[in-house]
């Protein structure tokens, strides 16, 4: 009888059926590989030649910088273990190609006959995951799993004239300053419309007074993990000055920055919000001399169908954090699976929110400490 061979799992008549096919579903995709951010191993680095000891110098520069973006530790080059994986970057490097880009120039300070800008030379330099992986296991040192949370950002600036919304769209260098501090930290982000129904939902006064109820009602109809939102100014002594709004669900983080002039005035503070995720999500990596030991069980709503037991099966093995899954338990309430993994039950919950697939239905009972988080899966 099936009990006798497994014995730990409990069933329902109606159910021994389904059961086999789920054991069928979950060897046939046993396999499947975690996903990850398209650039979290690239790396591009500006270079004045395409000489070999240029190329050597970018090259170590490159793994640095991916080094600080897979563990989302900005400290990550002084530890001990690190100085000899960037003492040999091309033991870890995969391929490497040279492109073109042209400087962008602000629509105010452009004219007609302005002259065309000297192209800047940019090395793209590809790195082994895998390599890199391994190294950091052996060092035991954490990494920040690929799935990170997608920030909206809003920002509003005092000029000459007043106060007035940054629009990206249309000022090409505040545009680029950001995407290279997000890029350089693999922070997903998302700029608002700025059309009338934004204006309409968060007048200007309110979003310079980083009024965080507002800011996070008008943030709604883009469904963002979580809001970033502004106020930039120029000093008296000509520093970029900044105070900053994070909202992050139920917590409103507040940060204060200054630049001085000529400087990438969004560096400070998206390495402030990119390490303060990397603390809630950064988890150590997979070293497969020393097995997962620590299991996460998740509690789903009844599954319906072959159909939604493979996609869901296919949706936990592709999370970057999990090594295996199985279940445990099949009922008429809920369906049980067992996850290795060494995410604590808190940093499973923060890592399938970002995504939204997996809805939490009930947060467990008030009178009784062990019942379960149960999750409904909408695909």
């Amino acid at each position: 009888m099936l009990t006798a061979i497994l014995p730990t799992f409990r069933f329902y008549p109606f159910q021994q059926y389904r059961f086999l096919l789920l054991l069928v579903l979950l060897t046939a995709f046993s396999c499947v590989q975690a996903a990850e951010v398209p650039y979290l191993y690239q790396a591009e680095i500006p270079v004045t030649d395409q000489s070999s000891k240029t190329r050597r110098a970018a090259i170590r520069a490159g793994l640095e910088q991916v080094l600080i973006r897979v563990t989302g530790d900005t400290d990550i080059i002084n530890k001990p273990g690190i100085r000899e994986i960037t003492r040999q970057p091309d033991k870890y490097l995969s391929q490497y190609r040279y492109r073109l880009t042209t400087p962008p120039v602000s629509e105010e300070s452009s004219t007609p006959t302005q002259p065309s800008l000297t192209p800047v030379r940019i090395l793209v330099i590809d790195f082994q995951q895998q390599a890199i992986e391994n190294q950091l296991a052996n060092q035991k040192i954490a990494i920040w799993p690929a799935s990170r949370p997608r920030v909206l950002i809003w920002l509003t600036q005092e000029g000459q004239g007043g106060r007035e919304w940054v629009r990206f769209k249309t000022n090409p260098i505040a545009k680029q300053q950001l995407e290279t501090v997000l890029n350089k930290r693999g922070l997903p982000s998302e700029l608002p419309l700025l059309d009338l129904e934004d204006e309409l939902n968060l007048p200007l006064g309110l979003a310079g007074g980083l009024i965080s109820d507002v800011i996070q009602s008008a943030s709604m109809r883009y469904q963002p993990d979580a809001v970033l939102a502004g106020r930039s100014y120029v000093s008296p002594n000509g520093e970029q000055q900044g105070n900053w709004l994070l909202i992050d669900g139920e917590k409103h983080l507040r940060f204060y920055t200054s630049s001085a002039a000529g400087n990438n005035q969004f560096e400070s503070i998206i390495d402030q919000v990119a390490n303060y995720f990397a603390a809630q999500y950064t988890r150590k990596t997979k070293n497969p001399d020393h097995p997962l030991k620590v299991g996460v069980d998740i509690h789903v709503l009844p599954l319906t169908g072959i159909g939604q037991y493979a996609t869901f099966t296919r949706y936990l093995e592709g999370l970057s954090a999990v090594r295996d899954v199985y279940p445990i338990l099949i009922s008429e309430q809920y369906t049980v699976f067992h996850l290795n993994t060494d995410l604590s039950q808190d940093q499973f919950r923060s890592l399938i929110k970002l995504d939204k697939k997996l809805q939490t239905v009930t947060s467990g009972s008030p009178y009784d400490p062990a019942a379960p988080v149960l999750f409904e899966w909408t695909p």
